[in-house]
């Protein structure tokens, strides 16, 4: 038997304490974990999903997969798990009020810049893995075209998400929350992307 599913199997209480201490003294390391697991794995679901069975066997694009959980692992998840820290620094409490000025706070200063660099990563990067020269000037167009639409309609969306994340999740959880919202947000992100090219 192996050791490590010795260990589950044996201890399976130890191992809940020392997941749940990791994600306390870790939480940035462990919203990039989650963040990259849960993106990649929507993402697989996605194409899967969307894959014309009369083409044959599925074939999964490696890297439009390793850009999606590239981007929320190392870039996003990382981000709001710091933010949200801060927030509650500067604003501590749970009260309505407060976790809705919170939540306003985080749609409207991070929301354009937020989806404007997602859209211009998931262009570049797919460049660079595959050694395709960007067309930057088409990439800009796709990049800012639908930026102000989403980042209205986004105030919406991540301001009622992000207070909900300060009102009732528990911080160690925020980022799943976080993470599991995303997925759904970056799919919506990706219509107004082929919209843009089309």
């Amino acid at each position: 038997k192996l050791q490590f599913l010795y260990f589950i199997g044996d201890h399976p209480q130890m191992a809940v304490r020392r997941l749940k201490d990791f994600m306390q003294r870790r939480p940035v390391l462990w919203s990039m974990v989650q963040g990259a697991v849960i993106m990649g794995s929507a993402d697989y679901a996605v194409q899967r999903s969307r894959w014309d069975d009369a083409k044959g066997p599925f074939t999964y694009d490696a890297v439009r997969g390793v850009t999606m959980a590239g981007f929320c692992g190392g870039i996003s998840a990382p981000f709001y798990t710091m933010w949200y820290m801060r927030a509650d620094k500067a604003i501590p409490g749970r009260a309505f009020l407060q976790c809705l000025t919170k939540g306003a706070g985080t749609a409207v200063v991070t929301g354009l810049p937020m989806n404007t660099f997602f859209m211009m990563f998931t262009q570049y990067l797919p460049c660079l893995l595959t050694a395709t020269p960007p067309d930057h000037s088409r990439i800009l167009t796709v990049s800012t075209a639908e930026s102000p639409t989403l980042w209205r309609n986004g105030i919406l969306f991540w301001g009622t998400n992000a207070t909900v994340n300060f009102m009732f999740i528990p911080a160690i959880h925020r980022a799943t929350f976080m993470v599991v919202s995303s997925a759904f947000w970056m799919g919506y992100i990706s219509l107004f992307q082929a919209a843009a090219v089309s």
